[in-house]
């Protein structure tokens, strides 16, 4: 499966609430390019939900990046909030 593809599957995972698909289908896509603020949030909540905690602050603190980089400042400051809660 190629990353286009693995980001369709775990988008589409994520909006039928199946976390594990989603999880492993968006960590697939992110191996070899940078994933969308997005899709590092959706990749974080299926993190957490699943248990992979560590994996979830990474997700939201690469999500607060991309988003400070678009400068998204809301959805950035958003990101902050979820990693101190």
């Amino acid at each position: 499966m190629d990353r286009d593809q693995a980001l369709v599957r775990g988008r589409e995972a994520g909006q039928r609430l199946a976390w594990g698909d989603a999880y492993t289908s968006l960590s697939l896509a992110g191996e070899s390019s940078p994933l969308a603020g997005a899709d590092l949030e959706l990749l974080a909540a299926a993190a957490y939900l699943l248990g992979h905690v560590d994996e979830c602050r990474q997700a939201l603190q690469r999500a607060h990046d991309a988003y400070i980089a678009a400068e998204d400042v809301r959805r950035a400051a958003r990101c902050l909030f979820w990693i101190a809660f």
